[in-house]
């Protein structure tokens, strides 16, 4: 390994180690500082350290890393599947739908175990960090169900935002369409950016209502679509470079929507 920039075979560490699928560059420069990764059995302490993969061996945690093939899955998950690897009370996993020799992806923003709907799945460390994180502003879009009926003050609620804690933010909806709501069937489609830990449920009980339902539709410029509830399709090269470079495929919609508000009968 050398800190200095050596022939093309040389890799800086932090990028070999995205690429390998078990971190972003960032968090890889994290490990690093914590002392947790090692080359040839030597522990590395400095940032920009380059290796050759064809003759440098890599350990995370004193276990060897291995290069995998990049993969990039968008999935169906139905309700009652959590998306753990094993779960205690022996619950089925979204890791149940998928081949073994695909179980080095990991959720590219969960689901809790009641909801439905798109998820994206990866082993490539960079792609993860820039799909999840709140700074790309992906838009996720849901269509929610709710017990009650919608109110014009709920949804200024939404927006506006509701108090989270132990986060201590403020999580809000970037916009709100209603759909239905009269005859028991109360309806409506919520854009986010952010994805705190069953965000969408905690924003409808600060105001009074139950969530019956909720289907993930879209992230960014990928759509469930036609997707059957359970099945498993790789992302076309069009849709990861759409994710890659923040543009929309042919066809698509950009990713910057309106903040579009449909609210009738309240």
């Amino acid at each position: 390994m050398n800190k200095q920039a050596g022939p093309k075979k040389q890799v800086r560490l932090n990028k070999w180690l995205a690429d390998a699928g078990v971190c972003s560059r960032r968090e890889a420069d994290r490990w690093i500082a914590e002392g947790r990764v090692s080359v040839n059995q030597t522990v590395v302490s400095e940032m920009g350290i380059q290796i050759d993969p064809a003759r440098d061996k890599v350990f995370v945690d004193k276990r060897r890393v291995q290069v995998q093939a990049k993969l990039y899955l968008a999935f169906h998950k139905p309700k009652g599947v959590v998306c753990s690897r094993s779960d205690e009370r022996q619950r089925k996993t979204i890791y149940d739908f998928l081949d073994p020799a695909c179980h080095s992806v990991d959720p590219v923003g969960r689901l809790d175990r009641n909801s439905s709907g798109l998820m994206l799945l990866s082993n490539d460390g960079d792609f993860l960090h820039r799909v999840m994180h709140p700074g790309f502003h992906w838009e996720k879009v849901y269509k929610i169900s709710f017990n009650q009926r919608i109110t014009k003050s709920m949804v200024s609620l939404w927006l506006k935002g509701v108090y989270l804690e132990p986060e201590a933010v403020f999580a809000k909806a970037e916009s709100i369409e209603v759909l239905a709501n009269e005859a028991g069937v109360y309806e409506a489609k919520m854009i986010l950016i952010t994805g705190y830990n069953r965000q969408i449920r905690r924003m409808a009980e600060a105001a009074g209502l139950d969530v019956l339902s909720l289907k993930r539709l879209s992230v960014g410029p990928i759509k469930l679509g036609r997707l059957k509830m359970g099945e498993i399709r790789p992302l076309t090269t069009q849709e990861k470079r759409a994710l890659e470079q923040g543009v929309v495929p042919e066809g698509g919609k950009s990713h910057s929507n309106p903040n579009a508000k449909n609210l009738k009968n309240s």
